[in-house]
């Protein structure tokens, strides 16, 4: 599986390889990417990634409704302190 990506974004990313990996340790991942366990996250990761950003955000709409109560209650109170 090859995905055509552009030039500059191709430089950038194994930039970023060389200043987290030593030549060894790309090896290995060569070497695991190429197998098929390798090959299977390739094509399941984008899809985990997915599926947890969706339970986070269900998270966080949960979340932030709790915040918007606190907010408005501290903003009333706010209000009537300065109303006295």
């Amino acid at each position: 599986m090859f995905v055509a990506i552009a030039p500059q974004v191709r430089a950038d990313i194994e930039q970023l390889m060389v200043e987290y990996y030593t030549e060894q340790e790309l090896r290995e991942l060569l070497a695991f990417y190429r197998g098929d366990v390798g090959l299977k996250s390739l094509e399941s990761v984008p899809r985990l990634a997915q599926v947890r950003m969706t339970t986070l955000q269900v998270l966080v709409n949960e979340e932030m409704s709790t915040v918007t109560e606190i907010v408005e209650s501290v903003t009333e109170e706010a209000r009537e302190q300065s109303n006295s």
